[in-house]
């Protein structure tokens, strides 16, 4: 066990009269707990907060609300604040190389940063493929699955994990692409395909996402060497 104080002018029990303020707290593979706690100061105006043990990293979040919300409104509460404050708003990039369509750079990035990704991507040679995703918001730390669908699919991989961090400038893998079937959509230029993303809720850090995240991005390869 081991405490560490947070301070305040209200944080006493003077909270009473004005609502109710609790300290909640959680580690990583854990859900959110309220902590024990201890005023101490001349003024009665620091908490203590007991937290269970030195070795791991706890996130520790106080909440006032009104003297008649339940425990457990505080506890949902705490896990909105720590989403919302922990989450980017993100798009998916999938652009193809200029002289070699069939390799593909997938990318993760903010969203105010896409359209400079999309020009430095250009100059490394990567200028084809579709528009950029529509924006979503994805919690630190949290992965995405890509995987590809219709005639087109990757070629060493089914699928591939994007696992964004919010300090680093991009999320990203580079893939081979190939046809599924040559002698389909024989009437067409192109051959036509998706890359297909999702992010699912994380069930070993246990935090509560309200829908599962889900798009496409259209793909295409030339039929330049088709057989007739």
């Amino acid at each position: 066990m081991h405490s560490t104080g947070i301070g305040g002018n209200e944080m006493n029990d003077n909270w009473s009269k004005k609502g109710k303020f609790i300290q909640v707290y959680k580690c990583r593979d854990d859900s959110w707990k309220i902590a024990d706690r201890e005023f101490i100061g001349t003024h009665m105006d620091v908490a203590t907060v007991t937290l269970p043990s030195r070795k791991v990293s706890y996130v520790v979040i106080g909440i006032k609300g009104k003297p008649t919300v339940p425990n457990d409104d505080f506890l949902k509460a705490a896990e909105e604040i720590y989403i919302l404050s922990n989450s980017s708003i993100v798009q998916i990039i999938a652009k193809q190389r200029t002289d070699n369509p069939h390799i593909m750079m997938i990318e993760c990035v903010e969203w105010n940063r896409v359209s400079s990704r999309i020009s430095e991507l250009k100059l490394l040679g990567y200028s084809v493929g579709p528009d950029s995703s529509v924006e979503f918001s994805l919690l630190d730390g949290q992965a995405i699955t890509l995987q590809c669908s219709g005639n087109i699919s990757m070629a060493t991989n089914s699928k591939v994990k994007l696992t964004y961090h919010s300090y680093m400038d991009t999320a990203k893998q580079e893939v081979c692409l190939q046809v599924v079937n040559e002698f389909s959509q024989k009437d067409s230029s192109v051959y036509f395909g998706e890359l297909q993303f999702k992010v699912m809720s994380d069930e070993r850090d246990r935090r509560t996402f309200h829908h599962i995240i889900h798009g496409s991005l259209p793909l295409t390869l030339p039929q330049s060497n088709r057989n007739i």
